[in-house]
């Protein structure tokens, strides 16, 4: 059994080496990292494939070494444990099975897995990642109070997983105590259906992304069958409307309507929320441009309005398949044997 000291000595040791290899790779401290195509920079094997009660496992032999994940959970939770097999890899480890107690426990985990659940977060989540994106969705730099749909949207922009997420935070002193336990009592799903107004995704793995007026510089990085919500301020009763182009479309409109308000017919000029919602159906980029404006008048006068740029991007195994090698080391194979 380990001491308390070997168990901080061993967290400290994975941070540190995630600081280290983050820089190596000349990675950027403003964009989620692409750790999947981190792993196939390295020419590590990266597998998809159903694994029952493992999240993944890393495997490393005289020919070369391997990482397999779980095909049927979220990408988030892909992500998250794709960057706990590459700390295997990074901090010299020759084979480790995970489940959810080595992903996510604390107590009688050999240190190897202490190290590589610190390598994961630090190497997700740096701190000056997770700055920019408390910036970009309008939050305080240390948000003493975090609601569940404010932290699962914060996961989204890292890449990471939503429990992987609150831990970082408090990790890196951002949130307190108590509010750990509260925010970890939500699962990502009710946060998903509270975000749909008591619809759940269609989808249930799919990610929701959630913009307002509020959360308008978002980094969006869908992915098929995620959906985004755009929630924006309108006043019924002054002819303003949001008009909404979107310019290369890899997205299906869902819904577009006005959030039901009781008492609003008693409440002359009293605004209302325009809700717009998507279904990403097919990999490819989007812009959507927002105008609030009157349809009689002249198409300059707009009194508000945002621009989004999104990305649906390809699955990992491409289109065809949840399961097998990556997309990109499969055309590398094919092209070395041409």
């Amino acid at each position: 059994m380990s001491t308390f000291q070997e168990q901080r000595t061993a967290r400290l040791k994975g941070a540190t080496e995630a600081t280290r290899e983050f820089m190596r790779l000349g990675l950027d401290a403003g964009r989620a990292v692409d750790v999947f195509g981190v792993i196939e920079s390295k020419r590590v094997w990266l597998l998809f494939e159903p694994l029952d009660h493992l999240f993944g496992f890393f495997q490393r032999e005289q020919r070369g070494a391997g990482i397999v994940l779980h095909s049927g959970h979220p990408l988030s939770v892909q992500r998250f444990t794709a960057a706990h097999e590459y700390a295997h890899y990074a901090l010299g480890h020759e084979l480790s099975q995970d489940s959810h107690q080595e992903l996510f426990g604390a107590a009688g985990l050999p240190l190897q897995e202490l190290e590589a659940q610190a390598f994961a977060a630090e190497f997700l989540m740096p701190l000056p990642l997770v700055n920019r994106a408390l910036d970009r969705l309008a939050l305080p730099r240390e948000p003493r109070i975090l609601t569940p749909i404010e932290a699962y949207q914060l996961s989204l922009e890292m890449g990471s997983s939503y429990r992987a997420t609150i831990t970082q935070l408090r990790q890196l002193n951002k949130i307190p105590a108590a509010l750990v336990e509260q925010l970890q009592a939500w699962e990502p799903i009710q946060i998903k259906t509270e975000l749909g107004d008591g619809r759940r995704p269609e989808n249930a793995r799919a990610d929701v992304w959630d913009v307002n007026e509020i959360r308008r510089a978002r980094n969006l990085r869908l992915r098929v069958d995620d959906e985004l919500h755009v929630r924006l301020p309108e006043i019924p009763t002054s002819g303003y409307r949001w008009d909404v182009d979107v310019g290369g479309a890899a997205l299906r409109p869902v819904l577009d309507e006005l959030e039901t308000d009781l008492h609003a017919q008693e409440r002359l000029g009293s605004a209302l929320r325009r809700h717009l919602w998507w279904r990403a159906i097919e990999p490819g980029s989007a812009t959507m441009s927002l105008r609030l404006v009157r349809q009689w008048q002249d198409s300059g006068a707009a009194l508000d309005g945002l621009e989004l740029e999104l990305t649906v991007q390809m699955p990992r195994t491409g289109l065809e398949s949840t399961t097998g090698i990556s997309l990109p080391q499969r055309r590398a194979l094919v092209a070395e044997a041409a």
